[in-house]
């Protein structure tokens, strides 16, 4: 098994809904195309938060990326991912980090993304060489920070940051336990089939 992934304690400063009005007051959000996960997990919290309204009454709608930023007026939403979230989180008066509220709700930490194989499907020495550069590229996330930095033009110590203590990479039980609570929620929310 690899005990590898993208997973976050708090804050992750990169799954974002972005907003102009307070979450309550919107009608539309616009989500990545490439992100299920993430879309899940806006479902889910948006299920638990709202509970004035039925959170079921919000239009999805899957755009590409690059097309959110510019839909994210009036009553509209943008669920936004990766590097456009991570320099995008001060131009927006709301900003819902979903690992943190993910966090609030749960009180663990989310796991994004895992780096799995089918039993069988590598060899041992396939799989320690997967681990030799995982471990690899953790030793070497400020370097990459920091190329990613100066090739962005943006601040480096806050790139740098990001990698050290905002993203996790090693699969911790904390994370384990948000994955259970994932599926629990998904399940219960019919997202979910009863059978995973």
């Amino acid at each position: 098994r690899l005990d590898y992934g993208i997973g976050a304690f708090d804050f992750v400063e990169s799954v974002c809904l972005f907003s102009m009005q307070p979450v309550e007051d919107l009608e539309i959000i616009y989500v990545d195309e490439a992100s299920y996960t993430s879309v899940m997990l806006l479902r889910i919290l948006l299920r638990e938060r709202i509970k004035e309204r039925n959170a079921t009454q919000l239009k999805f709608y899957r755009m590409p990326a690059e097309s959110i930023l510019a839909s994210i007026t009036g009553k509209c939403g943008g669920l936004i991912i990766g590097d456009s979230a991570f320099k995008s989180r001060k131009s927006f008066p709301h900003c819902y980090d979903l690992a943190h509220v993910w966090q609030e709700l749960t009180g663990t930490g989310f796991l994004f993304a895992v780096w799995a194989y089918r039993e069988g499907s590598l060899s041992a020495e396939m799989a320690q060489g997967i681990t030799a550069t995982m471990e690899q590229g953790i030793a070497n996330r400020e370097v990459f920070a920091r190329e990613w930095a100066e090739e962005h033009k943006t601040d480096s110590e806050q790139a740098m940051s990001y990698v050290r203590s905002s993203i996790h990479y090693r699969i911790e039980n904390q994370l384990l336990a948000g994955a259970k609570r994932f599926i629990e929620y998904g399940v219960n929310a019919g997202l979910l089939p009863q059978s995973i």
